[in-house]
């Protein structure tokens, strides 16, 4: 079904072009490459009533472009009888075709195939300001498939409130409507979000042909409101709610609100603590694996400070043997120690009688026994510079005089 035209009229002959008009202009939007219908079925109107309704017909589809070749087919006057009850055989599988698969058993296929669309629009007008104007929006519109929904239509406060801080709230863009939602958000915009929430008020509506008026669908509500469990006549503002809108193949629409409907204030508690629940959150995480790089780090710079240790010992206590030097004998015995070295510097200390030191004690040791060698002292060197500084040249004899 891609469309469909109804109107309900004492005189159905006087809106035959009516309809074809819209069902022209309804089909050239939604299928634009059809070039108009496979013919026009006309039925449930009497012998005598059929060459006015053709005549009717062939001088409208003249108006129509492409439409002016299209045929017109009467039927007898029992062809909506007939229609009724092949419908009827269809929905409970009487009337069915069988098909083989190559690996699947035969099955029955049912002959004729349809879906229900909906025949009205369904909608809801919603009003910010106490005396304010109706915002309307259309949540199901004509053929649309049924049964549908259940359609949900987020409600809060913040948004209400950002509607009201605005002369014309139709003409505001998402970004614009998104940054008012923000301002009025957290502890400083309770007052004006509790404002909002209370005279906030919404109603469903209906329309039941394309061209007409919305019906409306029993009262305005207060959907972001709740009574007061001390005080009946008292109303308390809620942060937000859903409405869920749902329309079934009759028809009839069933509504529901869902939500906790928390209070502005205790909303804006719970956003609170949920976010310092989040942050904590963030820095336990990062405590918690950070620790483990932590201790990775430390664990790597131990085992290597170790190794460096355990070779400087077999260097300066056992030079020369098979494990002076050896850097994989050293990383075996420092892993196989792990957690217990204090046991590995013990046994050495016992097997060679000497303490393991640290890297940095080995070098002092060696700076300490280089300063303590005796030094070398020239003596001839300190008379020559006695004469030097005599004015008498070094290891020279005196000269006497040529008598």
């Amino acid at each position: 079904v891609l469309t469909n035209q109804a109107i309900p009229h004492e005189d159905p002959l006087t809106q035959v072009d009516t309809c074809l008009q819209r069902l022209y202009t309804q089909l050239d939007e939604v299928a634009p490459e059809i070039d108009g219908p496979v013919g026009f079925v006309l039925y449930g109107v009497s012998k005598d009533q059929q060459s006015t309704y053709v005549s009717k017909l062939e001088s409208v589809r003249k108006q129509l472009d492409t439409w002016e070749k299209v045929p017109i087919f009467p039927t007898k006057s029992d062809t909506v009888s007939l229609g009724t009850a092949v419908l009827g055989a269809v929905s409970h599988g009487r009337i069915a075709t069988l098909t083989e698969g190559k690996t699947k058993k035969p099955k029955a296929q049912l002959a004729i195939r349809m879906q229900n669309v909906a025949t009205t629009a369904v909608g809801v007008r919603m009003q910010y300001k106490k005396d304010g104007e109706w915002i309307e929006k259309t949540l199901f519109d004509f053929d649309r498939r049924v049964p549908a929904g259940p359609y949900p239509l987020e409600l809060n406060a913040a948004e209400c409130a950002a509607m009201r801080s605005t002369s014309d709230s139709t003409e505001m863009t998402e970004e614009e409507l998104l940054k008012a939602i923000k301002d009025h958000e957290g502890r400083k915009g309770i007052p004006r979000r509790e404002e909002a929430a209370l005279e906030f008020r919404l109603q469903i509506m209906q329309k039941f042909s394309r061209e007409g008026e919305w019906a409306y669908v029993g009262n305005p509500v207060y959907p972001l409101t709740k009574e007061d469990g001390d005080d009946e006549n008292k109303r308390i503002a809620c942060e937000k709610v859903t409405l869920e809108l749902s329309v079934d193949p009759t028809g009839m629409i069933s509504q529901a609100f869902v939500g906790e409907l928390e209070s502005v204030v205790q909303a804006n508690k719970s956003a609170r603590n949920s976010k310092l629940r989040y942050y904590l959150g963030v820095i336990l995480a990062i405590a918690f694996f950070g620790g483990f790089l932590v201790k990775s780090y430390w664990e790597e710079r131990s085992f290597e400070h170790d190794t460096k240790r355990l070779l400087a010992y077999y260097k300066h206590v056992v030079p020369g043997s098979l494990a002076d030097g050896d850097e994989n004998n050293a990383r075996y015995l420092v892993w196989k120690y792990r957690g217990k070295r204090h046991k590995l510097w013990k046994r050495l200390e016992i097997k060679y009688g000497e303490p393991v030191r640290e890297v940095h004690e080995w070098e002092d040791e060696e700076e300490g026994a280089t300063s303590d060698e005796p030094q070398e002292i020239d003596l001839d060197n300190e008379e020559t510079s006695e004469k030097e500084k005599q004015g008498t040249p070094p290891d020279s004899e005196e000269e006497t005089p040529d008598l």
